[in-house]
């Protein structure tokens, strides 16, 4: 008997579902989440599982990329560009979402300007090099960086370097041999196309999330040896496909709406089954809630996303409309005297005692909405449920 385990860690609970591929049946069950430390979460919610040398795959999906974008939580970024353009992430674009509304404000992006540095170097419109990089000035940066003491992250967004990206490769080379510490994100590697500023804010967010996506991901892999599991892992991609844990700890963007993709692809599985060939998904947690459409069976992409209505991400990924506001969503009055619902959730610090979620009561018959018990306000039972053969996987992921 072996199994596959689909995790899916959120801002308020972590959701287990087991599969038997020998049997065909399933069980479910639910613990808080442990913001600080997912792994805890984790490894918290295995204990409930007897079987768990049996387990031979675990897929992820997690919110920890969506949440930390949603509630600007990440790293403190230092975006370096070539000189007369450090400009482009604040300028951002010249259309107003809401004509009408005087008070509008534009979203700033997640980096303050005096982080804003730049470099003498120019490749030209046909990739040709027209100014050669000045590494003294490169490394001028980096003393600069290292002495400022609060940077977590680096973002490199050079002009038309998606045509030539040898500048952005050396000043990430000169980066990691004088702050090792610090992560980069060059958007050659981010985000290879032209329009300055859709490059921009993507590298920028994927710099802004890299930090907590590698303290809460990146030391998952031996945690889980250590506890007997060694079980290959993957985690849920924005497009619906898989990357290696280490992969998303490399390109965390890549996984900005990791869990409520795998609602998506599971909501279009059951619609081929009970033979619906359009609706719409509501995944509603404690932080977010994403809504997505399968029309005609098949779920849409897009790669014009924007976290809070503001700040474009353009990988592909599937058409997921994210806002912060979910069931544990903190209200407040701001200070023009509006109600405003999110992105702060009381979720991330549940009460101390709500306690019910660490263990789960004996198993007990549930309905096939116990799958994602994410979007319950307390624990779910363990589950056991009998399903048909799994179809399958496709040769290859959506694009």
């Amino acid at each position: 008997m072996t199994y596959r385990l689909g995790i899916d860690i959120g801002g308020t609970f972590t959701d287990f579902v087991a599969y038997d591929q020998d049997g065909h049946s399933f069980r479910a069950w639910k613990n808080l989440s442990t913001p600080q430390n997912p792994i805890d979460g984790i490894m918290t919610g295995l204990r409930h599982f007897a079987e768990i040398d049996a387990i031979d795959a675990i897929r992820l999906g997690t919110t920890v990329a969506t949440n930390a974008l949603l509630e600007g939580k990440g790293a403190t970024v230092a975006y370096v560009t070539t000189r007369g353009f450090k400009d482009v992430p604040f300028i951002a674009r010249g259309n107003r979402r809401h004509h009408y509304d005087l008070a509008w404000v534009k979203p700033k992006p997640f980096v303050l300007r005096r982080n804003a540095l730049e470099v003498d170097e120019r490749i030209g419109p046909a990739g040709q090099t027209i100014q050669p990089l000045d590494e003294t000035q490169v490394r001028a940066l980096a003393e600069h960086i290292r002495q400022d003491g609060t940077i977590g992250s680096i973002a490199v967004v050079l002009l038309h370097s998606y045509l030539a990206p040898a500048h952005e490769q050396r000043i990430k080379a000169i980066f990691a041999e004088t702050l090792p510490d610090i992560p980069v994100s060059i958007s050659y590697e981010v985000l290879p196309k032209w329009k300055e500023h859709f490059r921009s804010s993507t590298t920028i967010c994927d710099a802004f999330i890299k930090p907590v996506v590698d303290q809460q991901l990146g030391r998952m892999r031996h945690e889980l040896d250590a506890n007997g599991v060694h079980a290959h892992v993957v985690v849920m991609r924005s497009n619906g496909g898989e990357m290696t844990l280490e992969s998303a700890v490399a390109a965390p963007i890549q996984i900005a709406v990791s869990g409520p993709t795998g609602g998506v692809i599971a909501a279009k599985r059951t619609a081929e089954v009970i033979g619906l060939p359009n609706l719409v998904t509501l995944d509603m947690g404690g932080t977010s809630t994403d809504v997505a459409t399968i029309v005609n069976g098949r779920e849409k992409f897009t790669t014009d996303f924007e976290i809070e209505w503001g700040r474009p991400i353009q990988i592909p990924m599937i058409d997921i409309r994210t806002i912060g506001a979910g069931g544990g969503s903190i209200a407040r009055i701001d200070a023009g005297g509006m109600l405003v619902v999110g992105p702060q959730s009381a979720g991330a610090n549940p009460p101390a005692t709500a306690t019910a979620a660490r263990s789960p009561p004996s198993p007990t018959p549930t309905s096939s909405s116990a799958a994602s018990p994410r979007k319950t306000s307390s624990a779910a039972p363990c589950a056991s449920t009998r399903l048909p053969p799994e179809p399958p996987s496709p040769a290859s992921p959506p694009p």
